[in-house]
């Protein structure tokens, strides 16, 4: 990618922008064309059918585009009650991971802080 990919710009060999450069200039047009967003829109109905027969059908690579949009990123962990002794207890059982059990525990400590402070504030009041 040696040679500009437009007249105006300047890139180095990698095709990066070089220093002061900065692309596209502000206002400038998209280049694709509304009517082409439009007919892109219009596909959508037949696009959804077109995915809902390959499910339906189970091909495999249909499945996994669902799937990847329904299910979370991240497992998702279904606890009775999420006190710091369940959360090792769940660790040590080999329920979740180590590194759930971190996320875990990030995000129990400032709930066990307010906790504590509205206890604080709960007797003061008293």
């Amino acid at each position: 990618m040696t040679d500009n990919l437009r007249k105006n710009t300047v890139r180095d060999s990698q095709g990066r922008f070089t220093n002061g450069n900065h692309g596209r200039p502000l206002g400038a047009k998209n280049k694709t064309p509304k009517a082409v967003l439009k007919q892109i829109q219009a596909m959508e109905q037949a696009a959804v059918q077109k995915l809902w027969e390959a499910v339906c059908s189970g091909e495999k690579w249909a499945v996994e585009f669902v799937l990847s949009k329904i299910l979370p990123a991240q497992r998702t962990i279904e606890m009775e009650n999420l006190s710091a002794k369940d959360v090792k207890q769940a660790l040590q059982d080999g329920d979740i991971t180590p590194e759930e059990a971190r996320t875990m525990t990030l995000a129990l400590k400032p709930l066990m802080e307010l906790e504590s402070f509205e206890l604080w504030q709960e007797r003061r009041m008293r």
